[in-house]
């Protein structure tokens, strides 16, 4: 695309994808408001690479403790070890997490609240931090006069693709020079979801701490926002990971008798307890029975 300057050289079906898209709505627009000049859309009928496919990658416990344990290498460099331990701690996106401001952490450090501009879906998103998530926040080197807490000298942070690099080279040395399965810095989001899965944590918890709105009715009628079930769901999940990289197992069940627990999840009825080493599990597909 004239005047800009891609990331990769060569063809990218991703960056094909969104210049037709970015076309295509350009040029709906125009026969709708311009039709003096326009009245057919040049992109009718051409041909737009397809979304790639749904990525299920998730970290393994041992993954985690290598990727957590590499990130103390000088050489992955700051904020990145920083950065990188938060998105796995919080679920939050890179660039929500990249780009958080001053303004958008409470005094305490006990909680991010994002505006509606800087989240996917626009919703506003508020976060509680684990204690281990509040260290990271509190160790950030802050730069006088700018609003960010995470800083490259005086600017954001960008060239994830260099740091993504740095992080495989100190895991795969920390792992006596073997690389684990290829993965991406979203991956990590989806490790999060899906330990707090394994944890327990009741699905509207897991899809609130996410930032996913439920679709439908129950969308639209249910404004709680979770935000007590939301602490206790990532301070059993930060508590696991720390377990994991210290290789001390932790009891991660809510504490107390049933009827206290059931104070913070109504629905989580069971005692159950986790400890490190047990499997993610993910869930089979369901098979739609035959018919007739």
């Amino acid at each position: 695309m004239p005047g800009t300057k891609p990331n990769n050289a060569g063809r990218s079906d991703n960056r094909g994808r969104y210049f037709s898209m970015a076309l295509g709505s350009m040029f709906k627009w125009a026969m709708r408001h311009r039709r003096a000049v326009m009245n057919v859309n040049p992109m009718a009928g051409t041909f737009r690479p397809p979304a790639p496919p749904a990525r299920d990658r998730v970290l393994t416990d041992e993954e985690v403790r290598l990727f957590w344990r590499a990130l103390d290498d000088d050489a992955v460099g700051y904020p990145n070890p920083e950065l990188a331990r938060l998105l796995l701690l919080t679920g939050y996106r890179l660039n929500e997490v990249s780009r958080l401001m001053t303004k958008e952490l409470d005094p305490g450090l006990t909680q991010i609240s994002l505006p509606g501009a800087r989240t996917k879906n626009g919703v506003p998103h508020v976060v509680p931090l684990a204690p281990q998530a509040r260290e990271i926040v509190r160790s950030a080197k802050r730069v006088e006069g700018s609003p960010l807490v995470f800083t490259a000298g005086r600017q954001a942070v960008t060239g994830w693709s260099r740091a993504k690099a740095r992080i495989d080279a100190a895991i795969t040395k920390a792992n006596g020079g073997h690389p684990i399965l290829a993965w991406r810095l979203h991956d990590l989001r989806r490790t999060c979801r899906t330990g707090l899965s394994m944890l327990r944590v009741p699905r509207d918890v897991r899809e609130a701490v996410l930032n996913h709105l439920e679709a439908g009715v129950e969308g639209t009628y249910d404004r709680y926002d979770y935000f007590d079930e939301k602490k206790v769901a990532l301070e059993r999940w930060a508590t696991y990971v720390e377990g994991i990289v210290t290789e001390r197992p932790a009891n991660v069940v809510a504490r107390g008798n049933p009827s206290e627990r059931n104070k913070v999840w109504p629905h989580l009825l069971g005692h159950v307890v986790l400890q490190q080493g047990q499997p993610m599990r993910r869930k089979r597909p369901r098979t739609r029975p035959s018919q007739g």
